[in-house]
């Protein structure tokens, strides 16, 4: 028999197969293989005193592909943090599902990676002696989403690892087979996202912002190999951005990439973050030198002139205090015929 289950069936639901079975009748025993009527009379005694087999029944639920996620899910280069597990989990599956290491590269898998037993992670208590913190496993599952498994991984050397999970008691399931690598970061970039910055010129021309605003920080944080490390990891690495100047204020959101500078005061500072790397090594940014300036403005906003006659603008506010080159003030007419401007 072949159960096929519907795509527009609903997640979750649970269906019973009842499977029965009947005894032969003995004149169709006797007809399909020929037999006299002794033999006959001794199939149909023998039948009658047979009891049928029993029923068996099977409980189905309906349920997505098994899949696997992790802290950074889906990126495969985490962070070298011996002092951190990471948190895989399976969902969609039957809560008997196996993860198993396995070697790369010569000396890889076991060496690189260990689990760890649940009872030693610190679970919402990082004050309890001895306890491991865990990264949890990144994106929200299905609200139907089985049974989950969870499995703590501590890198514990340099290197490669594969790791592959199988639910043996999934009907139709297939094994995830992951490929993750271990490394320490090795590079942090800041950049304010916002600001166009590619026709500054020189590199250490500082972008220019205005007072009262905010700005989005985008952080970037990469391993040895370039390979960039997930916002979600960032925890275990103790990341950092601060500011040097009191009118630049650094300011994070709930999620770990959420971060912003605001322009308190009009000035120049300097925006710098930091990572730790193992054991207790430091990495800094790159130096982000913002200048930050009033709002521009030009007086008086509205005009009525003679013909032939001039009148001064007043600008205010603006970068006019910037670095020679990198702002300037342009002014311009929508109708030169009537009105020009002489800078």
């Amino acid at each position: 028999a072949v159960v096929t289950l519907p795509l527009e069936v609903e997640l979750g639901a649970v269906v019973s197969l009842r499977a029965e079975a009947a005894l032969p009748r003995g004149d169709d025993c006797s007809q399909a293989h020929g037999l006299d009527d002794g033999q006959a009379a001794h199939v149909r005694g023998g039948l009658e005193k047979a009891a049928p087999p029993l029923p068996d029944v099977i409980h189905l639920r309906a349920t997505s592909d098994f899949s696997v996620r992790w802290p950074g899910y889906p990126a495969r280069s985490l962070p070298f943090v011996p002092h951190f597990a990471f948190t895989f989990e399976g969902i969609n599956g039957t809560g008997a599902a196996r993860l198993e290491i396995v070697a790369v590269d010569a000396g890889g898998g076991e060496g690189v990676v260990e689990l760890v037993e649940a009872s030693k992670i610190c679970a919402g208590d990082p004050l309890r002696p001895g306890c491991m913190p865990a990264l949890p496993a990144s994106g929200a599952p299905p609200a139907d989403g089985g049974e989950r498994v969870h499995w703590f991984v501590r890198p514990s050397a340099l290197g490669r690892v594969r790791i592959v999970v199988e639910d043996a008691r999934l009907v139709g399931g297939a094994r995830e087979v992951v490929d993750i690598t271990f490394l320490p970061a090795g590079r942090v970039a800041l950049k304010l996202e916002d600001i166009d910055d590619s026709g500054m010129g020189s590199a250490a021309t500082a972008p220019l912002v205005v007072r009262g605003r905010s700005h989005r920080l985008s952080v970037q944080v990469f391993d040895v190999a370039d390979q960039v490390l997930p916002a979600s990891t960032w925890e275990a690495l103790q990341l950092q951005v601060e500011s040097n100047d009191s009118g630049l204020e650094v300011r994070r959101g709930a999620e770990p990439e959420d971060i912003t500078v605001f322009a308190r005061a009009a000035g120049s500072g300097e925006v710098q973050g930091l990572v730790y790397n193992s054991p207790a090594t430091l990495l800094y940014s790159n130096r982000l030198r913002v200048r930050v300036f009033e709002p521009f403005d030009v007086a008086p906003r509205t005009l009525a002139l003679l013909p032939g006659q001039g009148f001064e603008l007043t600008v205010l506010g603006g970068p006019r205090g910037s670095a020679s080159g990198s702002a300037r003030t342009e002014f311009a007419s929508s109708a030169p015929g009537v009105v020009r401007v002489h800078p």
